[in-house]
């Protein structure tokens, strides 16, 4: 049966093979990162993903000849990933996968082209971009193992770009990711496939959803002026210089969705904390200039609204104890007034949600709302009874048919279904306070019926009884 298959963007990278699959297997946002340390037996306490077992089972019970398993965007957190090559064997092993992929590079230049790195992790560019690979492949040994049976088995894969591992932007990186599951080389190769942004099957819409929040979005090329590193997004920039820090006081932070929530609660539960780690990523606000132009306002509120809260404080105390000094006690307004200056941290985000509520066109957030701008009027949706938005991006797994919430009629054609995959990290949501902490292991799975494909969704848990690791982290840093 040939498919109906169009891209999405102007970078194309592959034609995907010209048969439907009868099953199309979607989940996203596994962010995988360092991982597990071999000798310790402990987690990174950056990392998110402890289902590699757990994910091997669920490739091991779908048929691969006739499904296409869609990781549908950051299925690798690079962001998060802050080591640097430590041992001898660290470095030749990075070098021989750059000459494994024709970018040869000796362990001198290596070392010399790391020399002076700051404590953040290594850059963006491809060859740090390689390295970071392969920390997650150390830490995830059962996870590449898994995909490499799917090939040889005979089953397909698309790998679509997420805000956390753009770096699949880089070919190098691309290239990486086959020898790494040993798809490098025909015909194993024809059954890997990459996206820059997403793409078309036949009813199906996949993308991984960052564009449509505002703090996600990578705003202009791709690459940054010099052409050798990649422009990351407002929350990217957060990550890598404040969260991944904080993330090592208090497990899991960063998983408070959305970015602006995570921001709020930053300040209200960690403003002295923030400060100190905050200070030091002032770094970043020439660089985010130079990508944002007039949005580096939300980079300076990040790091610069705990320094102007202590230094109002600050300012309150001093003032205050003048006063009691002159006049033998602190005067009722006195004593209020410093009171509103520590109560600032928890107003500063309800005046702000308050006055930042918004409407959306349809659907129920931002990610909605952007599947309904993305499909509505489509031609493809046409000749189909039902057209599906697939995106992750928000980790709350979601199903919704979308209409206009402003009275106006909907659009000829298909009814506009919107699907988020979730996610395989631990959720934080206030809403669902019965999920707090846990991990669900959101697939979607969609079957061909007719010209159509139809939609389940699930959350996989393999049977039978068995001892499960317990899960060990590294000990708390010191900032």
């Amino acid at each position: 049966m040939s498919a109906s298959v169009r891209h999405v963007g102007a970078s194309v990278l592959e034609e995907l093979p010209g048969d439907l699959p009868r099953t199309v297997l979607a989940v996203s946002d596994l962010h995988l990162g360092e991982g597990l340390d071999r000798e310790t037996r402990r987690h990174c306490r950056r990392e998110n993903f402890f289902g590699d077992a757990v994910f091997k089972a669920l490739l091991a019970k779908n048929d691969p000849e006739a499904t296409w398993l869609v990781l549908n965007g950051d299925t690798f957190d690079f962001v998060r990933i802050t080591a640097k090559p430590g041992s001898e064997r660290d470095w030749k092993l990075w070098a021989q996968m750059l000459k494994d992929i024709g970018a040869p590079r000796s362990v001198d230049e290596l070392r010399g082209m790391c020399r002076g790195e700051h404590p953040y992790g290594l850059g963006t560019q491809d060859y740090e971009s390689v390295w970071k690979l392969l920390a997650v492949r150390r830490g995830h040994p059962v996870f590449f193992r898994a995909l490499q049976q799917w090939v040889l088995r005979g089953g397909t894969i698309l790998f679509l770009k997420g805000n956390h591992d753009l770096e699949l932007f880089w070919p190098a990186v691309r290239l990486a990711i086959r020898v790494l599951i040993r798809a490098h080389a025909a015909p194993a190769a024809r059954r890997v496939h990459f996206r820059q942004r997403g793409f078309h099957l036949r009813n199906l819409y996949f993308e991984h959803g960052h564009r449509f929040e505002r703090t996600t979005a990578v705003h202009g090329e791709a690459r940054l002026g010099d052409r050798r590193r990649l422009r990351l997004p407002f929350g990217s920039l957060v990550n890598r210089y404040v969260i991944n820090k904080l993330e090592g006081i208090e497990l899991f932070f960063a998983n408070i969705k959305p970015l602006k929530r995570l921001l709020k609660s930053l300040l209200r539960r960690h403003p002295l904390k923030s400060l100190r780690i905050g200070l030091p990523a002032l770094r970043f606000l020439p660089r985010a200039v130079r990508a944002y132009g007039t949005r580096v306002w939300e980079a300076a509120v990040c790091v610069g609204f705990p320094v102007v809260w202590l230094a109002a404080l600050a300012a309150v105390v001093v003032k205050v104890c003048r006063e009691a000094s002159i006049y033998g006690y602190v005067s009722r307004g006195g004593v209020a007034l410093i009171a509103l200056i520590l109560l600032i941290p928890v107003l500063v985000p309800v005046v702000w949600m308050t006055l930042r509520k918004r409407r959306y066109p349809a659907g129920e957030d931002e990610s909605a709302a952007g599947v309904w701008k993305t499909l509505t009027n489509k031609h493809e949706q046409r000749e189909f009874e039902r057209q599906y938005g697939v995106v992750g991006h928000t980790h709350v797994a979601d199903v919704q048919v979308l209409r206009p919430l402003d009275g106006q009629p909907p659009p000829p054609g298909a009814e506009i279904w919107y699907v988020n995959t979730g996610t395989w990290a631990p959720r934080f949501e206030e809403k669902r306070p019965d999920l707090m902490g846990r991990v669900v292991h959101s697939v979607v799975r969609f079957q061909l019926v007719g010209k159509e494909y139809r939609h389940e969704c699930f959350e996989w848990t393999p049977p039978g009884a068995v001892y499960t690791p317990a899960v060990l982290f590294e000990p708390t840093c010191g900032t």
